[in-house]
């Protein structure tokens, strides 16, 4: 234990170092936009003080999503314009782990001061089907609602963002700033819809001191909150028991909130504070079960059967502590784990298995009694049907039920055939009847010397006894099982059912499935199965207890890694995964324990720069290769995985390089470079943000509100291609990227005409575009060079194609449009010879080109346009 107590020590200190506020991440102010919480609050500000209602749609990893955030929601011109209307933003994608940490404050979005993600999560939906069903579901997308319900703008695909600050500025203009009212009283601050508002009365009710105050900021509460001074109980419930939770509950149900204020006591019951893995910590689940009011209830009955096996009144241990203690003694003596356990039978192919059926059944007319006889047809039976489960195949249940009957018959003629009762239940779980599956494995238990419940003085022994562990395997998955299988408000309720029920079957499964993950024989999906048990009660601080022991054993099982990860996200508590990673690298480091230690800084790096936390990322991604290249000394077969996850690494680091206002662009291309070396396939590559290489090529040499990137793109060409001088995919890339900026140079330009486009759909559509520009014209020759070079590589294929010649088609078009023909007989007959399209004669033009000239050229190239399609960059998804 002093071992366990010293490495979380450190846990903890480790945990402390990493950063909470990245500079770069702005805090709700004045520089910044003022996001409300809800949609019904948006609206009732809105229509209060006379003011139209800014509605944003925006998503992750879509360029022009990071640039409004980074650029328009900073700049103060475009912040001043906000405060003349009421703004709600709404955007599916997930930047903080939680919405509250342990002691229930808010932790706001890094992406949207002022509010959580939660709370934009939740309003993507609502917007979309309240003010934008009539438009394409994309993103970045502005529209400004009048309080007519009509819209000033409703803009979308604009290929210069600053488009939304133009017509927001000319729509607002007339409007007087709004500025949120005064008054620090409780009524006042009680009465605010504004997030501000309610922030503020939220930091009011946690600054109190005085006793009496709480009274009359409950009493306040209660008679003009809304559903939104939820938040505002939050606030203080982690004031108790200063505040008695009575009068928290009494100003909850005046507001017809005493449902959700009851879930925010089991949260609170839920929570992981203090040292990881210390399960001594005290719980609140007594306080969750007197508030919930109503005895006959499903929640009471749960949350009383959890508070009676986790808050014992007196000295006695968590059930769980006991266990993880009982299986360091069984995992003693130094032999390698998991032992080899009870063989199971391996199925029979299922190709033979329709005859073998029908040569039993006719013995079976011969001898209707023979036990072998019998649980061979069960077995064929219960084989064919799992292979038919696999396949989806019609007859699955029969066969399963007919297995059940043949097995049943077999164990009555010969009850001491340990194997046929496990085989029994297994047959009982693929049928969901989860009291004969538990029965099954009571037969099989007592079979090896054992009865269930075992006494605390047998477990030890059966722990060595792989018949009785595999027993106890099906035994505590029947018993989790039968828990949330009872109806919802009837459960344990009526003359055969009572609550010391929950009691039991909460112990049953928890002490089944632990036995068998904490035995000699517990392999990584035991350990899972006991931790996911726990986690599913509300357990989490003992969810991740048991993982960090698995870990501690299986130092090379994924699957209890990949839980660990999982449960320390569900609780916030991301940023232990390096420390504990690194206990598994004691006290010899072993080529697993090395690899995860990398990976669980892999992981950290990518939530913090989900966070905007990208310094802090750099960090951790620095970190982890050498961890790799040491699991790759130790174990030269882990060649390749290291090499794919250290090209995640080198192109996790470009896209923290480049993310910001603070960008390091230069520096992104350089681990851009390192990366395209790996000879991998960068098609199929994507991070844990979902974004890919090509994300990076787009981010490295995009423009910028401060002009163009200091990266240029031959000279990114030149050196990703040395890099990888056998792959079209980077030129490909460079040429798609450097497209993009040619149509958006081309989208900035002020001078415009009225041209056909596509919409989000494709659907072709006509708007002003800019008209083409030298910038653009630089652009657009260097993304034609590129595409040229990838479609010369060896190996390039129909993307590589379609992407040079779209942007050569491109350019001979733009060509035309400013009137001349200069080339583009030339471009355009190289184009349909790449794509194989036929085109009739050239027509015959003059020198200078007249109109009638070039209108003939737009026609004549019409056949490679339409195999082209739309007249824009690859089609990517979310891009």
């Amino acid at each position: 234990m002093l071992r366990w107590t010293c490495a979380l020590w450190a846990l903890t200190a480790a945990c402390g170092s990493l950063p909470t506020q990245d500079p770069s991440h702005p805090r709700p102010d004045s520089r910044t936009v003022h996001w409300q919480r809800s949609l019904a609050d948006a609206e009732a500000l809105a229509k209060q003080h006379g003011r139209p209602l800014l509605v944003v749609l925006n998503m992750d990893g879509e360029s022009a999503s990071d640039r409004v955030f980074y650029e328009n929601y900073r700049d103060p011109a475009f912040v001043a314009s906000t405060r003349r209307c009421v703004c709600v933003v709404g955007s599916v994608f997930r930047h903080n782990a939680v919405d509250h940490d342990a002691q229930g404050r808010r932790i706001d979005c890094p992406r949207f001061p002022g509010i959580t993600c939660g709370e934009h999560i939740a309003l993507e939906p609502q917007l979309f089907d309240k003010h934008l069903a009539d438009g394409e579901r994309v993103a970045p997308r502005h529209a400004l609602v009048r309080s007519d319900g009509s819209k000033a703008f409703d803009l979308s695909l604009c290929f210069d963002i600053t488009d939304v600050d133009r017509a927001l500025a000319a729509a607002v203009q007339d409007i007087e700033p709004w500025t949120p009212p005064v008054g620090d009283d409780w009524g006042a601050l009680a009465a605010r819809r504004d997030a501000s508002g309610r922030a503020a009365f939220e930091a009011a009710i946690a600054g109190i001191r005085d006793p009496r105050e709480w009274e009359d900021a409950m009493i306040t509460l209660g008679a003009v909150g809304d559903d939104g001074a939820l938040e505002a109980l939050r606030v203080a419930l982690a004031r108790s028991p200063d505040v008695p939770l009575d009068r928290l509950l009494t100003a909850a149900e005046q507001r017809g909130l005493g449902d959700a204020f009851r879930t925010l006591l089991v949260e609170r019951a839920q929570r992981v504070d203090g040292e990881l893995g210390d399960m001594n910590a005290p719980s609140d689940w007594r306080t969750a079960v007197r508030a919930t009011g109503i005895e006959a209830t499903n929640l009471r009955v749960r949350l009383w059967a959890i508070a009676q096996l986790f808050c014992p009144p007196g000295p006695e241990r968590s059930p769980v502590g006991a266990l993880l203690e009982l299986g360091r003694d069984a995992a003693k003596g130094g032999e390698p784990l998991p032992r080899a356990g009870w063989l199971k039978r391996a199925a029979a192919a299922a190709a033979t298995l329709h005859e073998h059926l029908r040569d039993l059944d006719s013995r079976l007319a011969n001898d209707r009694d023979d036990p072998d006889l019998l649980a061979a047809i069960g077995l064929a039976s219960f084989d064919l049907g799992r292979a038919q489960v696999e396949a989806a195949t019609a007859g699955t249940q029969l066969l399963f039920e007919d297995a059940a009957r043949y097995l049943e018959r077999a164990t009555t003629l010969r009850p001491t055939q340990f194997d046929w009762w496990l085989e029994r239940a297994h047959v009982a779980y693929f049928l969901q009847r989860y009291e004969v599956e538990r029965e099954c494995g009571m037969r099989a238990l007592a079979l090896t010397g054992h009865a269930w419940p075992l006494e605390a003085g047998e477990r030890s022994a059966a722990l060595q006894d792989a018949k009785a562990v595999e027993a106890l395997r099906w035994i505590g998955d029947a018993e989790a099982r039968v828990l949330p299988s009872r109806k919802p408000d009837v459960i344990f309720l009526g003359n055969d059912h009572t609550p010391l029920t929950a009691v039991s079957a909460m112990s049953g499964g928890l002490v089944g499935l632990g036995l068998a993950a904490v035995s000699p024989f517990g392999n990584g999906k035991d350990w899972v199965g006991f931790a996911s048990f726990a986690g599913s009660l509300g357990l989490l601080r003992e969810e991740i207890a048991i993982l960090m022991h698995a870990q501690q054993r299986l130092p090379a099982a994924a699957d209890v890694r990949n839980a660990l990860y999982a449960a320390l996200w569900r609780a916030d508590r991301w940023q232990a995964a390096p420390a504990l990673a690194d206990l598994a690298l004691r006290p010899t480091p072993t080529a697993d324990a090395q690899w995860w230690a990398g990976h669980a800084r892999l992981l950290v790096a990518e939530e913090l720069r989900r966070r905007e936390q990208p310094r802090a990322a750099l960090e951790h991604y620095a970190a982890a290769f050498p961890l790799f290249a040491a699991a790759e000394r130790s174990n030269p077969t882990y060649a390749d995985s290291v090499r794919a996850y250290t090209t995640l690494l080198q192109l996790g680091s470009g896209h923290a390089c480049a993310q910001g206002p603070a960008a390091d662009r230069e520096r992104a291309a350089k681990f851009l470079v390192a990366a395209a070396k790996a000879p991998i396939d960068f098609t199929q590559l994507r991070d844990g943000l979902g974004y890919d290489a090509l994300d990076l090529v787009d981010k490295v040499l995009e423009w910028r509100s401060g002009g163009e990137s200091p990266v240029d793109g031959a000279a990114l060409l030149a050196q990703l291609t040395a890099a990888a001088p056998t792959s079209p995919f980077w030129p490909a890339a460079v040429s798609d990227a450097l497209l993009r900026e040619a149509l958006r140079a081309d989208g900035r330009n002020p001078q415009r005409a009225d041209a056909e486009t596509v919409d989000a759909g494709g659907k072709p559509i006509r708007m002003l575009m800019g008209l083409p520009t030298e910038l653009g014209d630089r652009y657009l020759a260097a993304a034609v060079d590129a595409g040229a070079r990838a479609v010369r590589t060896e190996g390039s294929g129909d993307l590589e194609k379609q992407a040079y010649v779209q942007a050569l088609t491109i350019q001979a078009e733009r060509t035309l449009q400013r009137g001349k023909a200069d080339g583009v007989r030339a471009a355009i007959e190289q184009g349909a010879t790449v794509m194989a399209v036929e085109l009739g004669p050239a027509p015959t033009t003059a020198e200078p080109a007249t109109a009638a000239d070039c209108a003939a050229l737009r026609t004549w190239l019409q056949p490679l346009r339409q195999k082209l399609g739309p007249a824009r960059p690859r089609q990517r998804d979310g891009r």
